[in-house]
């Protein structure tokens, strides 16, 4: 005997509760878990750049100390032990440079390597004016654009620190040149670099007539906008000796300078620069 199955007998009685059930205790476990896995995770963030270290543009203060007992000193450094020489009228030129040649080397190299070319001077107050004013002058030849008084104090300067050898290289140095114009002072220096042997060949040679030939020089020259010399000149010499003069005077007329470039409207044949070069002669 068979058995009927009638239309009402087959799935659509099946009971879905239980299905719903699962499903909706699943989905709230989900929900609960998930987040806490999420805090509980540890994420590494890529470390960022390393802090950027601030470069120092403090530029060191050049202070030139005048004692009343007659020393000279740099920030604090001795480099002239007696400057009565100065006062002296008997005295020559060239016994006034052989003693201020450390100095004005060193203040010289100090500058030309500085970004705000100051240099002030801190006298004591009984010190004799005139060395003040050489003092000033000295700081100017040497490539100072500012030259500042200090406050006087009734002690004078800080006493120095150190004493230095003072004693000049053998041969010629250039300092810091002096522009004005559409030139910069690095252009003004490359410009004369290749000119330098043959000054210094002449001062070899002057030496043999003169071991003791010291001195300075300042020489100019006017460019015009192509680079080439319009002038040139020696402003003052205090070496006293003609070969010498003739020798710079020779160089500077070679000298050749890049084209005069402008950042504003002004017409190239209106571009010019004029450039003052301090020349140090030492015998060493």
């Amino acid at each position: 005997m068979g058995a009927k199955v009638g239309a009402s007998d087959g799935f659509n009685d099946i009971n879905m509760t239980p299905l719903i059930d699962i499903v909706l205790v699943v989905l709230i476990i989900m929900m609960v878990n998930i987040p806490i896995q999420v805090n509980r995770m540890g994420v590494k963030l890529p470390a960022g750049p390393p802090p950027e270290k601030k470069e120092n543009t403090e530029v060191e203060q050049l202070a030139v100390a005048v004692y009343e007992d007659g020393r000279i000193a740099l920030n604090r450094k001795v480099l002239i032990e007696d400057s009565a020489i100065l006062l002296d009228p008997a005295a020559t030129a060239a016994d006034k440079d052989e003693l201020l040649f450390p100095l004005i080397q060193e203040v010289s190299r100090r500058l030309k390597s500085a970004q705000k070319k100051n240099v002030f001077i801190d006298a004591h107050p009984n010190v004799n004016y005139g060395i003040i004013v050489d003092m000033m002058d000295l700081a100017r030849e040497s490539g100072a654009v500012n030259v500042g008084l200090a406050k006087l104090k009734e002690a004078g300067p800080l006493e120095p620190t150190a004493i230095g050898a003072g004693v000049m290289p053998r041969g010629v140095i250039v300092g810091s040149p002096s522009v004005v114009g559409y030139i910069t002072e690095k252009q003004a220096d490359d410009a004369f670099k290749p000119y330098l042997a043959g000054v210094r060949a002449c001062y070899e040679e002057a030496l043999t007539r003169n071991p003791r030939l010291t001195g300075r020089i300042l020489a100019r020259v006017d460019v015009q906008y192509e680079g080439q010399l319009m002038d040139s000149k020696i402003e003052s010499s205090s070496l006293k000796d003609e070969e010498i003069d003739e020798c710079v005077s020779e160089a500077l007329q070679e000298v050749r300078f890049p084209p005069l470039r402008a950042s504003d409207d002004k017409p190239e044949h209106e571009r010019t620069a004029r450039v003052l070069y301090p020349l140090l002669f030492s015998p060493g």
